[in-house]
């Protein structure tokens, strides 16, 4: 008799998620598996336990020659974590700790519910595995949700970026370079101004600033939409004359759309300089021509 009794784990277990996971999410699992009752006891009941991120990081240490390596808090919880969005297992915090509770134990524990070993192997009749998500609804509806999540978090620029065969995305928010978010009416007026500036450069920076501008009215957002197409259309005469345009990032910093517009300059008696200018003249005018219609 092999002392220390016995835990299942059903061979679909190796065809789910948990093997896409760091080797620490499976050793947790199983060691789980094995904390937990096998029996109503002790004011827990059966496919529950009491435990603590410290007795966890403790339970998951290892020896790499002589020294023992620890995982840290951080992925102690980001195993359990998963577990629970997964519905693998339910945690309560308590005075002592934590109590888990592996979900459907008994079903998954239970001899009974798989197939025996002298019935010919037939796929189509294998039971229920340790976790119910490894069914194909399961499986469907865990893809369809990180489809959605990689769509959330997927940002546009504001002229319209089109994605694959020109459908254009719609996004909730917008994360800025300093970890702030814009959304609602605000990230609507940036996306406009970000189409009128038209400098593709510094987006998440230009976000910050255009968060730090404390009010926005509608007038406002107007004047500085305007301001920011003149000067659009003054760019490549700026590049021309060798000079480096203005980023948005620090236009709008310097509340340069409350400055006096500057028209593009005569010629300069410079051949190529004067040929570079009459182009940033013809585009600028037909850009201009372009936002009337």
């Amino acid at each position: 008799m092999i002392d220390g009794g016995y835990i299942i784990v059903a061979r679909k277990l190796f065809k789910g998620e948990l093997m896409d996971k760091p080797g620490l999410y499976f050793k947790l699992w199983l060691w789980m598996l094995d904390s937990a009752n096998w029996k109503d006891r002790d004011k827990f009941k059966r496919g529950q336990f009491l435990t603590t991120i410290k007795k966890m990081r403790e339970a998951m240490s290892y020896k790499v020659g002589y020294r023992t390596k620890t995982p840290s808090i951080d992925q102690i919880r980001s195993a359990y974590e998963h577990f629970t969005k997964t519905t693998m297992i339910t945690t309560m915090k308590t005075t002592r700790g934590m109590i888990v509770t592996i979900l459907n134990y008994s079903l998954y524990q239970d001899p009974k519910n798989y197939e025996a070993h002298s019935e010919p192997h037939n796929e189509a009749t294998t039971k229920p595995t340790v976790t119910p998500q490894d069914t194909e609804e399961g499986e469907e509806r865990k893809k369809e949700e990180r489809k959605k999540k990689e769509e959330k978090n997927k940002t546009l620029s504001a002229s319209g970026d089109a994605v694959g065969g020109g459908e254009v995305l719609q996004i909730e928010f917008y994360t800025t370079k300093k970890k702030r978010k814009l959304t609602g009416k605000r990230l609507d007026t940036f996306n406009r101004f970000w189409k009128s500036f038209d400098y593709r450069k510094g987006k998440a920076e230009s976000a910050d600033a255009w968060l730090d501008i404390p009010e926005l009215t509608d007038t406002l957002v107007n004047q500085i939409c305007h301001a920011a197409e003149q000067e659009a259309a003054r760019r490549p005469f700026i590049v021309a004359s060798g000079k480096t345009p203005k980023m948005a990032q620090g236009w709008l910093s310097g509340r340069r759309w409350e400055d006096d517009l500057v028209e593009i300059g005569p010629n300069t008696g410079n051949a190529q300089t004067d040929q570079n200018i009459m182009v940033a003249k013809t585009w600028a005018q037909k850009r201009k021509e372009k936002l009337a219609v």
